[in-house]
């Protein structure tokens, strides 16, 4: 099996030859915390419902990863608790946030599709945070391929420069895409929990679309990575709530 790798050695994938410490955890921290302060300024919101949903979005991310690396987290049980080493899964941080959403709203008495509303702009900014911390530390990286103008030389985790897809540079802008349009267009009548769910549905889909690009190692199922059949499995989760939202009425 693959071990996690310290961020600290991380090779920086767009300047060769630096390298820096720790980028992928301080802007997960800068996103979060931007998340909460947006959550906090909204009508009806309460930072402690951002918190619960927070607490929930990362241990099923850090519990995701430990189950796809068992074997190792079986043999060294104190290294679960060390996210500073890296090793997070998007689709178990996806399912703990929404495990975290319920408890949330019951626990704040928060209207819970109101809740996913209110979390579809800090879902973006911590995608587009995530993708951005994978470019800078080479982490997710693309697959190799022949020489072609839109495939720059890039590093992988080990610092081996190649042609590769663009993958996290693709994760950066459908991300930015998505938390512009959402900054764009919150406001107006829409039923509730049609934008939580779609938000939720646009960073599955992006995700397992580009999952399919990636070099990086990962568990298969049959020909398919096992993010790309989780994360279609979330896609189809998300966009079947967003149908069936989509026909309550606007509030």
């Amino acid at each position: 099996m693959v071990r996690p790798r310290p961020a600290a050695t991380a090779v920086v994938s767009f300047l060769p030859g630096h390298r820096v410490g720790q980028a992928y955890p301080l802007l997960f921290a800068a996103a979060c915390f931007a998340g909460l302060v947006w959550l906090g300024r909204q009508p009806t919101m309460r930072v402690e419902a951002g918190l619960v949903v927070l607490a929930g979005g990362v241990a099923g991310a850090r519990l995701g990863f430990v189950a796809l690396h068992l074997t190792h987290f079986s043999a060294h049980p104190v290294e679960i608790t060390w996210l500073w080493q890296g090793g997070l899964s998007w689709v178990g941080g996806a399912v703990g946030a929404v495990v975290g959403a319920a408890i949330a709203a019951t626990i704040t008495g928060t209207a819970p599709w109101d809740l996913a509303d209110a979390l579809s702009v800090p879902t973006a900014i911590v995608a587009l945070a995530g993708w951005t911390g994978c470019l800078v530390e080479a982490c997710s990286f693309g697959r190799p391929v022949p020489e072609a103008a839109w495939a720059p030389a890039a590093y992988n985790n080990l610092g081996v420069l190649a042609r590769r897809w663009p993958t996290q540079a693709l994760g950066m802008i459908l991300s930015a895409v998505l938390l512009a349009a959402l900054l764009r267009w919150m406001g107006g009548r829409r039923p509730a929990g049609l934008v939580g769910a779609g938000t939720l549905a646009a960073v599955a889909a992006t995700n397992t679309i580009l999952s399919l690009t990636r070099g990086d190692p990962s568990m298969l199922i049959g020909n398919l990575r096992v993010d790309t059949v989780a994360g279609l499995a979330v896609f189809v989760g998300a966009a079947g709530v967003a149908i069936l939202r989509s026909r309550r009425p606007a509030v």
